[in-house]
């Protein structure tokens, strides 16, 4: 495909995002179905949510506007109906049924309707055995309505199209084949960032799609690609930030395509038009094994285990023969002041095969009692179990060197300067029941080895100790 030469190419390959589904922060990414109603007129939607991780179970999936009203059964499972469903402008839009059909799962139907009509649908809705689909309906449950299509939770992701610089995300989930750039600064809003994502061509029905759209408040545009039907949507409404442009079309070959643009800025500067989009779209074409390949290579920093586009690297390392790399953060030069504030540390290390192994635990501090605080921990685990201890600490520390004894073998790794921020850092990697302690800390956790980090400065004498 073509894009400008001033994008930069930051993301390619499968897609890596997982669909939410009943997450206690923010629900699920909800599969839905399009039921018409009046020849048009009315607009329904059935959709399937998860329930399992919701602290609220039920009551919180009832929620969409705060309140949720009325308790009833359905089929004799407990359901919950709002019958004045607000929509993002604080308008009432409809109705909200959610009935509770297993402990992991609810079937929703929303839009203007009947009581009695929204039961039906329920009744008559089929779950998929695979929570990424989007649900069917048995027949036709309530005279004078049409099942028009749907959208699964692979056009769902396609539609997010979450990407961030240097994070190692690629839009859309397991189905899709995406690209991603980051845009320049000076020609759009700050951060913006553009993808291509590759879907089944069963994943988004347009019809569907703009249904939803309307209801959720974006403004809508009906267009053509070569002769192929798309859908201009502008506003955030299915976008993981707070401003986009999105295009969503077929590919020559069948498949269903997503352009989109988005920022996580608001304000008088630009994004790319429904116009750009469509240009870039009417060049995407396959391509063979070898190209698709370089581009996955070019996106994640080159050949071998490299810094993210946008990152620099800190300091690199292997446990177990397994190789890492710890990078910047892509953040600008530090600004803290007193103390560690900013420390341009990625929270994870970059591991060969494209992984991540991330911070778990933020914390700890030197008995140096340095003050304002110039030390910081993080943990995390590798694929192997091992634990693996990021150290941070100020330039003027007098640590130039960290050490680990204690769980059967003496391990140390020198401080090295963040670049662009006053800050140094270090890797180590500990047993996976290595358990931090410095004198006075009491024993450790029945079943944990102790181990002691100790601060050394540059001519090797021992300044402190790190814990938790």
């Amino acid at each position: 495909m073509d894009v400008p030469e001033s994008w930069r190419l930051v993301a390619a390959g499968t897609g890596n995002i997982e669909q939410m589904w009943g997450w206690d922060c923010c629900g699920s990414d909800e599969p839905f179905t399009l039921v018409e109603a009046d020849e048009g007129e009315r607009h329904l939607f059935v959709s399937i949510a998860g329930l399992e991780e919701l602290q609220g179970g039920l009551f919180q999936a009832a929620s969409p506007s705060g309140s949720p009203g009325r308790a009833l059964t359905v089929d004799g499972d407990p359901a919950l109906l709002t019958t004045d469903l607000k929509g993002t402008d604080g308008r009432t839009v409809g109705c909200d049924l959610v009935v509770e059909r297993s402990d992991d799962l609810a079937v929703r139907v929303q839009g203007r309707a009947s009581e009695a009509e929204l039961v039906a649908l329920a009744e008559a809705t089929v779950v998929p055995d695979d929570h990424r689909l989007a649900p069917d309906l048995d027949g036709q449950p309530v005279s004078g309505m049409t099942v028009v299509g749907g959208v699964d939770a692979s056009g769902l992701l396609a539609l997010r199209s979450t990407l961030e610089v240097g994070e190692d995300l690629v839009p859309g989930d397991d189905e899709a084949r995406s690209m991603g750039w980051a845009l320049p600064a000076g020609e759009f809003r700050g951060g913006t960032t553009a993808s291509v994502v590759v879907v089944p061509a069963a994943s988004i029905d347009l019809t569907a799609l703009e249904a939803r759209a309307v209801e959720l408040g974006a403004t809508v545009a009906q267009a053509e690609v070569d002769g192929r039907n798309a859908l201009g949507i502008e506003g955030p409404q299915f976008a993981s930030r707070n401003a986009a442009t999105t295009l969503v079309t077929t590919t020559e070959w069948g498949a269903a395509l997503v352009v989109t643009a988005q920022s996580g800025e608001t304000g008088r500067s630009r994004l790319p038009s429904l116009g750009d989009l469509a240009r870039i779209a009417r060049t995407v074409r396959p391509v063979s094994d070898a190209r698709w390949e370089a581009a996955v290579v070019e996106a994640g920093g080159g050949p071998g285990l490299q810094p993210n586009v946008g990152r620099e690297e800190i300091v690199r390392g292997e446990s177990d023969g397994l190789a890492w790399l710890l990078q910047t953060d892509g953040t600008g030069p530090n600004a803290r002041g007193e103390g560690l504030g900013n420390d341009g540390v990625d929270d994870c290390l970059r591991l060969e095969g494209g992984e991540r192994a991330c911070a778990e635990i933020h914390g700890g501090h030197s008995d140096r009692a340095a003050q304002p605080v110039d030390a910081a921990l993080r943990r995390g685990a590798l694929p192997n179990g091992d634990q693996v201890v990021v150290i941070i600490e100020t330039a003027e520390s007098p640590t130039s060197v960290v050490r680990a004894t204690g769980d059967g073998a003496a391990r140390s790794a020198p401080l090295v300067a963040v670049p662009g921020h006053e800050t140094k850092a270090a890797v180590l990697t500990l047993a996976a029941d290595a358990e931090l302690r410095c004198d006075g800390e009491g024993p450790a956790t029945p079943g944990n080895t102790v181990v002691r980090l100790e601060e050394l400065d540059d001519g090797g004498s021992t300044v402190g100790c790190l814990t938790w």
